[in-house]
């Protein structure tokens, strides 16, 4: 089982689900049939963005923002701002 948060990294791009994306019409297609909870592993990363490949991260300690590559980073801001 992945942790959250968890992410792929093909090519020098890092690929990661957002509540946003979740919410895009194509993304929620390709997740037909994925369990709530796999929402947060690389499997699902990997269905929703089409990746073959590259390389699997998790974190379980996102309050360590540092530990996560800038395009997590702001996204984990927005959701402590949000949510504080």
């Amino acid at each position: 089982m992945c942790e959250f948060k968890s992410w792929v990294e093909k090519d020098g791009k890092i690929a990661h689900l957002t509540d946003q994306d979740l919410k895009d019409k194509t993304i929620k297609e390709r997740l037909k049939g994925c369990k709530k909870e796999d929402l947060i592993g690389h499997g699902a990363i990997r269905a929703a963005f089409n990746i073959e490949g590259g390389e699997n991260h998790e974190e379980k300690e996102f309050w360590e923002l540092s530990r996560f590559p800038k395009e997590i980073r702001s996204t984990l801001r927005d959701f402590d701002t949000y949510y504080s």
